[in-house]
């Protein structure tokens, strides 16, 4: 079963950077085209490659699963990652893949994220359990968005079957059915604003549906990554006030055999000038992992580049 779900993940990467020499270039697995994961990696390659031309490159992937799988493979070096993912990936769970990846390496704490399910504003669908017997999308197979739209569907007690329908694609192909009326709802995991929640809001009137935080209380105690959160109020002009939903991390993790030097170059890229690495993309505020999100250990590089770095901070 583990080699076909490889072979899936692995399907799902693109080439890029042809020009870069073979061992010359750090690969990146990000995410979709246009979402957050694609442009972490971008602003990671970017200021990499302001100090050294064709070091880093990225790949877009399927997602959080696919990019656990690449990395396993060796067809990315570092690869963006739900803390939620992360976390079942290096214990095994049966349902992700069966044995687990303890290969896997913390490097750093992206940005915090929310589970968010968009619906149409006349749809009458308010909170979770209003999805029971609709239509819902939440990316990809191997998305981590539909990993963690799985578990909050566990939470609340309900199955796939008490859905009309979940239906795997794109969030730009889910959010035209939205829109057109032949989709009820789409679940992705975001940070706060986001650009693709924007130009949803744009084409069609929208929503959010609400978690309970009992919900998400049931999800905190099967994983420690997630926790109950809110989308703040204010940050749409649809949105005036906070609607609960749970929430995770964005990581970067990497392998344990990654070499040193090429930890300390990402850590580099990320942490050496902060607020230009923040500029390029509104949701990163990058720090050290939590706790909570450290269920694959810190990179050896990782470990040591914090404690100096903690040192002159």
């Amino acid at each position: 079963m583990r080699v076909m779900q490889w072979l899936c993940g692995a399907m799902m990467l693109v080439a890029t950077a042809a020009s870069a020499q073979q061992g010359e270039t750090i690969l990146i697995g990000t995410g979709e085209r246009g979402d957050n994961y694609y442009s972490v990696g971008g602003a990671i390659c970017r200021m990499m490659n302001a100090a050294r031309p064709y070091r880093c490159t990225t790949t877009p992937t399927g997602g959080s699963i696919d990019n656990v799988y690449a990395l396993d493979l060796g067809d990315v070096d570092f690869a963006v990652v739900q803390g939620d993912v992360q976390d079942v990936a290096y214990r095994g769970a049966p349902a992700f893949a069966g044995s687990p990846y303890r290969k896997l390496r913390s490097v750093a704490t992206i940005y915090e994220e929310a589970l968010t399910i968009v619906t149409r504003a006349d749809s009458g669908i308010k909170r979770f359990l209003d999805l029971r017997g609709r239509s819902v999308s939440a990316g990809h197979l191997n998305a981590g968005s539909r990993w963690t739209f799985l578990a909050t569907l566990s939470a609340s007690g309900m199955r796939i079957r008490d859905l009309k329908a979940f239906v795997p694609m794109t969030v730009v192909e889910a959010a035209s059915q939205l829109c057109s009326g032949r989709l009820d709802a789409l679940a992705l995991v975001t940070g706060h604003p986001s650009a693709v929640i924007w130009w949803l809001s744009e084409t069609c009137s929208i929503r959010f549906i609400t978690v309970d935080p009992a919900i998400g209380n049931v999800m905190t105690r099967r994983n420690r990554t997630y926790r109950n959160t809110a989308i703040p109020g204010g940050v749409y002009p649809f949105l005036r006030m906070p609607v609960a939903t749970v929430g995770t991390s964005a990581t970067v993790v990497t392998l344990n055999s990654t070499p040193d030097d090429d930890v300390r170059a990402v850590l580099g890229a990320i942490f050496t000038d902060v607020a230009a690495f923040r500029r390029q993309q509104f949701v990163l505020n990058p720090v050290r992992p939590k706790e909570r999100d450290l269920t694959a250990p810190l990179h050896p590089a990782a470990a040591r580049f914090y404690m100096r770095h903690n040192r002159r901070h």
